[in-house]
């Protein structure tokens, strides 16, 4: 069954110092199930992977290397969100438009979100914590992406698996 993924899961897959155990149980679903995002997802993705070249834990060379990679992973798209159930979810839970895009879409599809745990409105740890504390000195060197081989699950920036 197809699920829904939140772009903070896409950060846990690219960073080796990043560690969350269900951005690696979505990882492993990908393959057998697949998922489901909203439009907002490829922006939050690309702009997560800027602030970090920002930050100096990968460079651009390797922000292309891994979008080529997560574009190959069977992620679908979603374009036609309900509107008008967006706002409701917002208005009713105090969300952000934005955790609400992901919770409208997973109620719409009848389909489980990525992290069932989360509560609503809550953002992940990986988005509460300060860069600083974040980031490993090892890992703000502006080395490139590298891509291990096909046997190692994660991505140092972790191994996307094969579509």
């Amino acid at each position: 069954m197809s699920f829904v993924v939140d772009a903070s899961a896409v950060g846990c897959w690219c960073f080796p110092d990043e560690s969350a155990v269900l951005a690696e149980i979505a990882l492993e679903r990908l393959n057998p199930d697949g998922a489901v995002v909203p439009a907002l997802w490829w922006f939050e993705v690309r702009n997560l992977l800027i602030a970090n070249e920002r930050r100096g834990r990968i460079d651009p060379a390797g922000t292309a290397t891994f979008l080529a990679h997560l574009a190959r992973l069977p992620i679908t798209i979603d374009r036609a969100p309900d509107g008008a159930m967006v706002m409701a979810l917002v208005r009713a839970h105090g969300l952000t438009v934005y955790d609400a895009a992901y919770l409208e879409l997973a109620l719409r599809l009848a389909i489980p979100p990525g992290d069932p745990g989360r509560r609503p409105g809550r953002r992940c740890p990986l988005r509460r914590r300060r860069a600083a504390d974040r980031v490993a000195p090892a890992v703000r060197s502006n080395a490139p992406c590298s891509i291990p081989t096909e046997h190692n699950r994660r991505l140092p920036l972790r191994r996307l698996p094969p579509r």
